[in-house]
Protein backbone atom coordinates (compact mmCIF):
# COMPACT_ATOMS: atom_id res chain seq x y z
CA UNK A 1 0.00 0.00 0.00
CA UNK A 2 0.83 3.49 -0.07
CA UNK A 3 1.03 6.47 1.51
CA UNK A 4 -1.60 8.07 -0.62
CA UNK A 5 -4.10 5.19 -0.08
CA UNK A 6 -3.41 5.07 3.53
CA UNK A 7 -4.68 8.78 3.85
CA UNK A 8 -7.44 8.23 1.51
CA UNK A 9 -8.71 5.26 3.77
CA UNK A 10 -8.72 6.60 6.76
CA UNK A 11 -8.98 10.55 5.71
CA UNK A 12 -6.10 12.01 7.20
CA UNK A 13 -2.72 11.34 9.05
CA UNK A 14 -3.93 11.70 12.42
CA UNK A 15 -6.94 8.92 11.73
CA UNK A 16 -4.60 6.53 10.40
CA UNK A 17 -2.77 6.63 13.31
CA UNK A 18 -5.21 6.37 15.79
CA UNK A 19 -6.90 3.19 13.70
CA UNK A 20 -3.68 1.57 15.56
CA UNK A 21 -5.20 1.76 18.43
CA UNK A 22 -7.48 -1.04 17.72
CA UNK A 23 -4.46 -3.59 17.66
CA UNK A 24 -3.20 -2.01 21.17
CA UNK A 25 -0.94 0.37 19.94
CA UNK A 26 0.51 3.33 22.01
CA UNK A 27 -1.65 2.30 24.66
CA UNK A 28 -4.63 2.13 22.73
CA UNK A 29 -4.17 5.09 21.19
CA UNK A 30 -2.49 4.50 18.51
CA UNK A 31 0.62 6.21 17.05
CA UNK A 32 1.25 10.00 16.86
CA UNK A 33 1.03 11.80 13.81
CA UNK A 34 4.56 12.69 13.51
CA UNK A 35 5.18 9.14 13.12
CA UNK A 36 2.55 8.41 10.41
CA UNK A 37 3.84 11.59 8.82
CA UNK A 38 7.40 10.20 8.38
CA UNK A 39 6.00 7.34 5.94
CA UNK A 40 5.22 9.90 3.65
CA UNK A 41 9.09 9.96 2.39
CA UNK A 42 10.22 6.61 3.44
CA UNK A 43 7.27 4.48 2.78
CA UNK A 44 4.92 2.67 5.37
CA UNK A 45 6.75 -0.39 7.25
CA UNK A 46 5.63 -3.38 5.94
CA UNK A 47 4.97 -4.60 9.86
CA UNK A 48 2.75 -1.75 10.01
CA UNK A 49 1.32 -2.34 6.30
CA UNK A 50 0.43 -6.12 7.54
CA UNK A 51 -1.30 -4.46 10.53
CA UNK A 52 -3.36 -1.89 8.28
CA UNK A 53 -4.61 -4.70 5.95
CA UNK A 54 -5.73 -6.85 9.14
CA UNK A 55 -7.52 -3.45 10.29
CA UNK A 56 -9.45 -2.86 7.44
CA UNK A 57 -10.62 -6.37 6.41
CA UNK A 58 -7.85 -6.27 3.07
CA UNK A 59 -9.53 -3.27 1.75
CA UNK A 60 -6.13 -2.04 1.98
CA UNK A 61 -3.57 -4.33 0.95
CA UNK A 62 0.48 -4.77 2.17
CA UNK A 63 2.62 -4.36 -0.76
CA UNK A 64 4.58 -7.93 -0.90
CA UNK A 65 8.21 -8.04 -2.00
Amino acid sequence: MTFDQLIEHFGSQVKAGAALGELGEGDGKGLAQSSVFEWREGGIPPARQAQYELITGGKLKASRP
